[in-house]
């Protein structure tokens, strides 16, 4: 807290000298534009329907077409600390690779020796000369001793300790045959040799007789049983070496050969040991691919599977992820943690007739935290990353009197700003139209988030036709007569998703190491191939808010409600840590709301501005992790920093936060959830990363506020968010995310993390506008843990709790023009 309240001083001390510096143009500066209002779109007298982009400095043309062009550029010094509220000091690093290299290495040295023990069982079911049964027996027998030196499987040891008395055995019958037919030889020739061949089997198979008898009496006598195995095989031996001598004389001198041939046959036979080679081959095969139907035939891809795994295993350091994995974070920048200055630069190009038929807006834009490699590879971390290209493209058409076609991407939302930003802001690819009328407004969007026909080469294309991700939305504004700044807006969007797996966060960083066909452990496909399952999901979200004005106070509400399906998932028969999924195809059931009230209390204190806010939002969570239904509210694109109430470019829950389950922009906890990861909705940026679940938790959000304006070039906004989790949910070990017993490897069990408070964040930003071109911005945001948090941080370590303050200070310097 020390270290917070040190730097906390440093970048007041900034921003208080740098007022000073600008005192003098205060008084000189006649007008300031509204610096509350982000500019989202150009010059009023060339664009009061803001139909173009920002860009305020006009060009001369000869023809009937009006140019202008501008630019914003945003230097952004930034630190953080306890991101991951001080885990990254509890833990030695994430995704403990040793169980795996343990498991490949073992389990590959398994697989190759019942590999063998499989192969040479084969060749002894097909071997039919006297001398091939006896050699691929022997051979069976030294790939079973190999297999018992080399591991630690109990069937083996008993597999050869069987085979080899079965060896010991029918040599030691060969030799009673040729002993036999020798001295029978000896007194009457080949038919004395026959004779006594004939009184040594017949011996044996009344000893057999007797033996089997006494069975009948103790049928679980163990000795009785390996007595009477021993003697049936003898005595189909010694028969067999008689038949062959007594049917043809020329075989008496291989008499021994032939009843040993006989012994290992017949007590092959009885013992099931090709049988038993097959299923100890098929056992091994299942315990590797994790599916139960596999059998001995899929042993070889199982081999080499496992050599492919344990090269990949082998080539990891001892955690896959470092320690700071968790305090690390992404936004529109790329991925940070600690300390690092952002730049963001727009140059902004504009065109459109006088008469106002068609317009175009382009923005080119570089946003990277800077240092030499990202300026000298012309925005990118490598040659190969560079950040630099078109941000933003709107090109229009007008259709008739108040409509217009539109084509690109550009910021487009059905409730973000002004209402709870719950549902849908973005600027993805697409077409909409919007007509403005006097009473009411339109718009309808048709947007493509993603395009699985469109690789970078062909080699990776797919025969999977229009897997894609569409959203077909729209939104009617109704205006209120005789209330000029009160409206109600109806939105309804259809979120078509084909495009993401349904795994969490284990499972997608499992697939980012290549190990995603590990179903068991990693995702939902171990038996089905080398991807999870993308399902067919069909999400429809429908809501309406309300934003007015009472004198001095401004209210606003929202209510949406989230329904459809999400089907062959590939979950069925899923261990997710806690039990087994029971189904395939999911109903989606969620709903939210949200409401704010502010007073504008500016004329009792003769300031711009001081409007108090208290504000509530509730989404809801799914609270049945072993129903087929998804409960929890995910956005088509939850966008909770961007609304007025209580967002802010500066929080530390809104830029992305895996300890609280945040992605970019949202507050809502889309990577945590109870047992179920199908993805409902979500940033398409995060897609396919474990974020977006339907099962999550849900969200209670208060907020408390001001914004305080005693100048037009000073303004000090404060937000208090106090945040809990509505629903039990489970949380899976980072740390050590799966262990090694003698079933082979297993996912470790996943903790419950029951609802409740999650913490508080603290969110402080001061804005000073130097002049109306510069402003400069001192931000502070601090967010205080919970109970929640510190039950999901013991979760993901293994049972440290973490509870740091977590904490983000900057400073923005901004030109735009």
């Amino acid at each position: 807290m020390k270290q917070v309240m040190n730097r906390l001083r440093i970048y007041l001390v900034v921003l208080i000298a740098g007022m000073m510096v600008a005192g003098p143009v205060f008084g000189q500066e006649k007008e300031i534009e509204d610096i509350t209002e982000e500019v989202l779109r150009g010059p009023s007298d060339m664009n009061p329907e803001k139909i173009l982009g920002p860009g305020g400095i006009g060009i001369m043309t000869n023809k009937n077409i009006l140019m202008s062009f501008g630019a914003t550029v945003r230097m952004i010094p930034t630190q953080e600390s306890n991101w991951d509220f001080g885990m990254s000091n509890d833990v030695p690093g994430y995704f403990n690779t040793e169980p795996l290299k343990q498991f490949a290495g073992g389990s590959l040295t398994t697989a190759n020796a019942v590999q063998g023990v499989y192969q040479s069982s084969l060749a002894f079911d097909g071997a039919s000369s006297n001398t091939s049964v006896i050699s691929s027996f022997d051979t069976m027998v030294s790939s079973l001793l190999t297999a018992d030196q080399n591991t630690s499987l109990t069937q083996i040891t008993q597999f050869a300790a069987g085979a080899v008395s079965i060896q010991e055995w029918s040599q030691n019958i060969g030799n009673t045959a040729t002993a036999a037919y020798l001295e029978g030889y000896a007194a009457g020739g080949s038919t004395g040799g026959a004779a006594a061949l004939d009184q040594a089997a017949t011996q044996a198979e009344q000893t057999y007789v007797q033996l089997l008898k006494a069975l009948e009496q103790d049928p679980d006598n163990e000795t009785l049983k390996t007595q009477a195995a021993a003697a049936g095989g003898a005595a189909a031996g010694l028969r067999a070496a008689e038949q062959a001598v007594s049917a043809d004389a020329s075989t008496g001198p291989n008499s021994g050969t032939i009843a040993q041939a006989g012994t290992i046959s017949a007590m092959a036979d009885a013992a099931e040991l090709v049988e038993n080679a097959d299923a100890l081959a098929s056992g091994v095969a299942v315990s590797v691919s994790g599916n139960p139907d596999a059998t001995a035939a899929n042993l070889t891809d199982s081999v080499a599977y496992l050599t492919a795994l344990k090269a990949t295993a082998d080539s990891f350091s001892p955690y896959y992820l470092a320690k700071s994995f968790l305090k690390s974070h992404s936004n529109e920048s790329g991925n940070v943690n600690d300390g690092y200055i952002r730049n963001e630069t727009k140059l902004y190009f504009n065109a459109m007739p006088k008469d106002k038929k068609w317009s175009f807006y382009a923005a080119l834009e570089y946003d990277r935290p800077i240092n030499n490699d990202t300026v000298d590879n012309r925005g990118g971390r490598d040659s190969e990353s560079s950040n630099f290209g078109l941000e933003r493209l709107n090109a229009s058409i007008e259709l008739t009197d108040g409509l217009r076609l539109h084509t690109g991407w550009d910021i487009w939302g059905m409730d973000i700003i002004e209402a709870g930003s719950m549902v849908y802001g973005d600027d993805n690819p697409g077409f909409w139209m919007k007509g403005d009328y006097k009473s009411f407004d339109f718009s309808i969007a048709w947007l493509k988030l993603e395009d699985n026909d469109f690789q970078i080469s062909a080699a990776d294309q797919s025969n999977a036709s229009d897997e894609d991700r569409d959203v077909i939305a729209g939104y009617l504004d109704y205006y209120i007569p005789g209330r000029e700044k009160d409206k109600v807006r109806f939105f309804y969007g259809y979120d078509r998703i084909r495009d993401v797996p349904a795994m969490d966060l284990t499972g997608a960083i499992a697939a980012q190491a290549g190990l995603a066909d590990y179903a068991g452990i990693y995702g939902n496909n171990g038996i089905k191939g080398s991807e999870a399952d993308t399902a067919d999901t069909d999400a429809h979200t429908i809501g309406a808010y309300y934003v007015g004005n009472f004198g001095l106070v401004n209210f606003m509400a929202e209510g949406v409600y989230k329904y459809g399906s999400a089907d062959d998932t590939g979950l069925e028969g899923v261990d997710n840590g806690v039990s087994v999924i029971g189904y395939d195809d999911f109903d989606i059931s969620a709903y939210a709301f949200a409401t704010d009230v502010s007073v504008e209390l500016k004329d009792f204190v003769g300031w711009h501005s001081l409007k108090p806010h208290i504000g509530f939002m509730y989404t809801s969570g799914d609270d049945d992790p072993d129903d087929d239904t998804l409960g929890g509210f995910t956005g088509i694109t939850s966008a909770q920093r961007f609304s007025s109430a209580w967002g802010g470019e500066n929080t530390i829950i809104g830029d992305s936060n895996m300890v609280l389950g945040s992605t970019l922009y949202g507050y809502i906890p889309e990577y945590h959830g109870n047992g179920t990861p199908v993805f409902t909705g979500g940033l398409q940026n995060s897609a396919g990363t474990g974020a977006g679940r339907g099962d999550n938790p849900g969200l209670s959000l208060l907020s408390m506020g001001v914004t305080l304006r005693p100048k037009i070039f000073l303004i000090y906004r404060t937000n208090v968010n106090m945040f809990w989790w509505n629903e039990d949910f489970y949380v899976g070990n980072m740390v050590d995310p799966m262990y090694v017993d003698a079933s082979g490897l297993q996912k470790s069990r996943y903790t419950l993390v029951e609802a409740g408070y999650a913490g508080t964040e603290w969110d402080n930003e001061v804005t000073l506008a130097l002049n109306k071109n510069m402003f400069i911005k001192g931000q502070a945001a601090l967010f205080f843990p919970g109970d929640g948090v510190k039950d999901v941080t013991s979760a993901l370590s293994g049972g440290t709790e973490s509870d740091d303050i977590a904490t983000r200070l900057a400073m923005e310097f901004i030109w735009n023009f």
